[in-house]
């Protein structure tokens, strides 16, 4: 039998996959554009590059929006 995992209550799985996939952008962002291997990874994958550019930077907005939202849910409890 494999132990059941549950999530502490008032969290939401819909917020935590967001806040998730955009620290996984964020990080994404700065290594295509900041890390030592920058170029090559231009070289190899430019589509991914150029959508990192544009759309990549939009992930802090959102993972700080979720926190905002966690932060006031939290705060309003008291």
């Amino acid at each position: 039998m494999t132990p059941s995992v549950q999530r502490p209550s008032g969290r939401s799985f819909l917020i935590d996959a967001v806040k998730a996939t955009g620290c996984l952008l964020i990080v994404l962002h700065h290594l295509a554009f900041y890390g030592p291997m920058s170029d090559v990874v231009d070289n190899a994958w430019p589509e991914l590059i150029s959508w990192l550019y544009d759309h990549g930077r939009l992930a802090v907005q959102f993972f700080l929006v979720c926190a905002g939202f966690l932060t006031a849910g939290n705060m309003a409890q008291y």
